[in-house]
């Protein structure tokens, strides 16, 4: 899917919301998906799918959040 982007390097303490409303400045986010960690509640694997409404939308975060800090964690955003 070319709307579709991955994100990596994501700090324990952000959300999922958090993750939505960041990337939703580029364009109608379709569905935001924080990869769920096994055995602990409330927790994630750190990374996390995000969907856009518009592959250019998908471009856009891709070349402004690459790298993005966040927490003091540098996400890692590109393509899936």
């Amino acid at each position: 899917i070319p709307s579709r982007i991955y994100v990596a390097n994501i700090h324990d303490l952000v959300q999922e919301d958090e993750i939505n409303a960041i990337f939703s400045a580029f364009g109608p986010v379709r569905h935001c998906h924080l990869a769920p960690a096994n055995a602990e509640r409330n927790a994630h694997r750190g990374y996390a799918y995000v969907e856009f409404e518009s592959e250019d939308a998908a471009h856009a975060a891709i070349d402004a959040l690459d790298n993005f800090e966040l927490a003091q964690r540098l996400l890692k955003v590109g393509p899936t």
